[in-house]
């Protein structure tokens, strides 16, 4: 019995941790001003995971804390209060999950009562961010210059995604005709043959309604709301039309799909960001295309991916742990490849360089993703996500060159001779340290931040011993692939090790490349020109278009002009 007290505190222990740090991101900037709720959200959490967990009197024991903390604060007696009470009395009577998601429901209410956004503000904020990058956008639309037209609209786009929530809080009307408008905007200046009626007329419904909301007049939500399953059901029979040469009702049956996505957008974006930009990103194109055979198979992935979603189930250990893995194993696979190069060279300087700053990655990407958390609505999050992805991605594929040449440099038997005999008594050059150091860096940079904001994702919807326990369950499939990477290396002759190492940095670069194109492709950041008679394959990074193309040739291009230099030199 002790014992099993033990693994329950160190449970509790943990969980706290957790959730205490997803409630820290999610605190607004003046939070020192307000009643701080936090205490009895992660009460209410411990309460949550003790119910799962069939450990019913330890949940009561949960929320006999929480109502203790609750009577200490100077909360007026009001309606909200005695919801909170009333549920919190049905909860402390039969702790069921649906008796704690009542009360969890009540609470969020009630912290709304007492600390009040201030609407008013974020109003005014909104229009001075947003309205200028709208005139310069309509500017562009009554001089009709696309390429100015396509910058500006770039522009009001990020401006507009940061500061949407207000719109979306204090009137879906207004929201909802707002990113119609913005849809229909897209999909008409993405048209082959672009109809400058058709953009202005987007513009000004656009700028209309703009205007509506900075005045603070009232717009009625259009029809009932639709569930996320209703959309994919709308999605199927629109790629049916598609299929049938029925473009005109295809289109139509999107557009009904983008006016009522911010309906349901939340359900997509909090489980998959990525796959939250590809809709919003790739709908509008669909339409502009009339559903041609390319956008139909396009059209039929994005069906695929948000059928995969299921808002209403919980996630399990498998989930928590693929997470983890999916983002995990490139990661270790360079910085173990880095670690068993120094290894093998024996230069444990090396070795501390390299867990060095694969530790400093670690600690950038929680700080990093509490900033987006933090700092951020999520769907900018997300996309910011993706840019980060792409910009640090591009720069780990330029260390990985550096890393990869000098690696290749010491492939050849000869060239090992002659590495032994310069380091037998001294260390490798900071430099090339230095370049270890970044590139493992990098690499945990660049996976840490998804990582973690999936997980804070995921939280809510799913049990703590399952989240745990698919933590473990990766960190133990990791820590075999280490091992495995680490006893291999040492059975392999140095330069034989050296050359497998090579080729796997070099893959990896490749592949990292391909995926950082791709990434600011999604954002918006770099053109993108589809070569439809080119294949997708995601397990090398390869993704149809010049840009992503150019990318590779020029990536090869100095892989193969390096290697022919080194081989040159070493003849010589």
């Amino acid at each position: 019995m002790d014992k099993l007290y033990s693994k329950v505190n160190v449970y509790r222990l943990l969980s706290r941790l957790i959730i205490g740090c997803v409630i820290a991101f999610s605190l607004p900037l003046s939070a020192a001003e307000k009643v701080n709720f936090a205490p009895a959200y992660i009460a209410l959490s411990d309460a949550i995971g003790a119910t799962k967990s069939d450990q019913q009197e330890v949940a009561k024991q949960d929320l006999v804390a929480m109502q203790r903390y609750l009577d200490s604060l100077n909360i007026a007696d009001t309606a909200k209060k005695q919801l909170v009470i009333s549920a919190l009395e049905n909860a402390s009577e039969n702790p069921t999950v649906n008796h704690l998601t009542a009360l969890s429901a009540s609470l969020i209410q009630l912290e709304k009562y007492v600390n009040p956004v201030d609407y008013a503000t974020l109003r005014k904020q909104f229009i001075k961010r947003v309205m200028p990058s709208y005139h310069a956008m309509a500017n562009a639309v009554a001089k009709q210059d696309m390429a100015e037209l396509q910058s500006t609209f770039r522009t009001f786009n990020q401006a507009w995604a940061k500061r949407e929530r207000v719109v979306h809080e204090t009137s879906m009307g207004h929201y909802g005709r707002m990113e119609t408008a913005l849809a229909l905007l897209n999909v008409a200046k993405a048209r082959e043959n672009p109809s400058w009626d058709e953009i202005a007329e987007q513009s000004n419904i656009l700028g209309e309604t703009l205007r509506s909301f900075n005045n603070g007049e009232t717009i009625a939500t259009s029809g009932s709301d639709m569930s996320l399953a209703e959309g994919i059901s709308l999605l199927n029979t629109a790629l049916s039309d598609y299929q049938q040469n029925d473009s005109e009702a295809g289109n139509q049956r999107v557009l009904a799909f983008i006016q009522n996505w911010p309906v349901f957008e939340s359900d997509v974006s909090t489980r998959s960001p990525r796959l939250y930009t590809q809709v919003e990103s790739q709908l509008p194109l669909i339409i502009a295309a009339d559903g041609d055979e390319k956008s139909q198979a396009e059209l039929g992935t994005l069906i695929t991916e948000l059928s995969a979603l299921n808002p209403s189930a919980n996630y399990t250990a498998m989930d928590a742990a693929l997470i983890l893995l999916r983002e995990g194993l490139e990661a270790l696979f360079i910085v173990m490849a880095l670690f068993s190069a120094m290894q093998a060279a024996q230069q444990q300087r090396g070795q501390r360089w390299v867990v060095g700053g694969a530790a400093i990655g670690l600690a950038a990407s929680l700080i990093l993703a509490w900033a987006l958390v933090r700092f951020l609505p999520s769907n900018l999050a997300g996309s910011t996500r993706e840019v980060l992805e792409g910009v640090v991605g591009l720069f780990a594929v330029v260390m990985m060159l550096f890393v990869g040449i000098w690696l290749h440099g010491k492939s050849s038997a000869v060239a090992w001779k002659k590495f032994l005999h310069k380091h037998s008594t001294a260390a490798v050059t900071a430099g090339s340290f230095l370049s270890l150091a970044t590139l493992s860096f990098l690499a945990v940079f660049r996976e840490g931040a998804e990582t973690v904001l999936f997980y804070a994702g995921i939280l809510p919807k799913i049990a703590l011993s399952q989240f745990f326990l698919g933590i473990v369950i990766a960190l133990v499939i990791l820590a075999i692939v280490a091992v495995i990477i680490l006893r291999t290396s040492v059975k392999l002759p140095i330069p034989v090790l050296f050359k497998i190492f090579t080729w796997l940095i070099y893959f990896l670069g490749f592949k990292m490349l391909g995926v950082s194109i791709h990434a600011l492709q999604l954002t918006g950041h770099i053109n993108i020109t589809v070569l439809e008679w080119l294949p997708t394959i995601n397990v090398i990074g390869f993704y149809p278009s010049v840009e992503t193309l150019i990318g590779h040739a020029i990536y090869l291009l100095i892989v193969i002009v390096s290697i022919g230099w080194q081989r040159r030199q070493q003849r010589c």
